[in-house]
């Protein structure tokens, strides 16, 4: 009984500390996140840029994935006499059918003109949605 006991309780204490050692992880990763002025405490956080993305080489598959996604949104506008407007990537995500691109425009001001589109891996690019 008193065997039991005694492995009962270490399996807890075990379970807590492993616990308490992901509980500190992830609060030191949402830390990290936190503006300056929210992660001291203060009571009006003063509105700041967003860091800037690492330089990273692109990938030119993914720069002609994206380039037919635009094409494809593009065309979609020229087939209801719409202008053409800049857009920006705000998704890109692979999967196993190909790569699911969501453009949105640059200027958040101009309605509609966002897009999620379906680039097979074949290379074809199809408007899934349109966003008003």
């Amino acid at each position: 009984m008193e065997l039991r006991v005694g492995r009962s309780i270490a399996l807890v204490v075990v379970i807590v500390a492993l616990a308490m050692l992901t509980l500190r992880h992830r609060s030191e990763q949402l830390h990290q996140r936190l503006p300056r002025s929210a992660a001291v405490g203060e009571s009006s956080p003063t509105p700041s840029s967003p860091p800037l993305p690492s330089s990273t080489p692109a990938d030119p598959d993914s720069a002609a994935t994206v380039a037919a996604a635009v094409q494809a949104l593009q065309a979609d506008d020229s087939v209801h006499g719409w202008g053409s407007i800049p857009v920006q990537v705000l998704k890109f995500e692979r999967d196993g059918a190909g790569v699911l691109v969501t453009l949105l425009p640059q200027d958040p001001t101009v309605p509609g003109g966002g897009a999620l589109v379906r680039i097979s891996r074949r290379g074809t690019a199809r408007l899934i949605e349109r966003y008003r």
